[in-house]
């Protein structure tokens, strides 16, 4: 069974804050809930000038962060 296109209205509505809201998930995901192909998902980034989807960066710095801030308890602890 063949999927159907988004409607390219939908696709043309899509704007920045709408992809910023799903950020924080991998790029399937996103592009699952908000009913368009990753073809077309990574395009619209490409219109707005991010080259890449910014999920595992996020990722990686919430994780620095927050090792960060487990080491500054621990020595608040000593």
């Amino acid at each position: 069974m063949k999927k159907k296109r988004a409607p390219s209205d939908l696709v043309a509505k899509i704007s920045l804050s709408d992809l910023v809201k799903y950020f924080g998930m991998p790029i399937v995901e996103a592009s699952r809930n908000l009913n368009v192909g990753l073809t077309v998902l990574k395009r619209k980034c490409r219109e707005f000038g991010i080259p890449r989807w910014p999920h595992r960066k996020i990722k990686s710095l919430d994780s620095l962060i927050h090792d960060l801030q487990v080491l500054l308890t621990s020595l608040f602890l000593l």
